[in-house]
């Protein structure tokens, strides 16, 4: 009687045991999985801030340009302008990176 007694306290024990298990490993993987979205979110908005910051720091170069060939040349038509057009490629280069990554 007293073996069967010992017996059922063990089993209920042990099946204890592999719930708790079970259930710690779901929760450490779900936390592993929360973690790695919140990262790649992170990742994500930092690359977008960063490519915002060269995109200003990209009109900020045309103006430059466009101010310098003014009092240099008293240039107003770029349209034949290489150099100006390289520019603004780049700009709208990086615009379409940055509206594609809003969408992500």
């Amino acid at each position: 009687m007293m073996d069967k007694v010992i017996d059922k306290i063990i089993t209920d024990v042990s099946k204890k045991t592999k719930l708790k298990r079970k259930k710690l490993f779901l929760y450490t993987k779900n936390i592993k999985t929360v973690s790695i979205n919140y990262y790649d979110y992170f990742k994500l908005k930092l690359e977008m801030q960063k490519c915002k910051m060269e995109l200003i720091f990209k009109y900020n170069e045309v103006g430059k340009y466009v101010s310098n060939r003014y009092l240099i040349d008293k240039t107003i038509d770029f349209t034949y302008d290489d150099k100006y057009k390289l520019l603004i490629e780049k700009i709208r280069n990086l615009s379409n990176y940055i509206e594609k990554l809003k969408k992500i």
